[in-house]
C-alpha cells in the first residue's frame, strides 16, 4: 500500500489484514520477517557533526 501513513486506519488494516485489537497474527510476523528481515536492521547510519558544531555549552 503506497503511502500507508497518510491512509485512514481502518483501510490499512483491511489492506494488510490486521485485526486492531490484537495486530498481527505469529503467521503474519513470520511472513513478514522472511520476506523482510527483522526490525532494526537497515543499512549502517552515517555518523556526521550536529550542525550546532558538535560543542557542549
Amino acid at each position: 500500500m503506497e503511502n500507508a501513513h497518510s491512509s485512514p486506519a481502518a483501510a490499512v488494516l483491511q489492506r494488510f489484514g490486521v485485526q486492531e485489537s490484537c495486530g498481527l497474527s505469529p503467521e503474519q510476523v513470520r511472513r513478514s520477517r522472511d520476506k523482510y528481515g527483522p526490525n532494526g536492521e537497515s543499512a549502517p547510519r552515517e555518523v556526521g557533526v550536529p550542525v550546532w558544531g558538535g560543542r557542549g555549552r
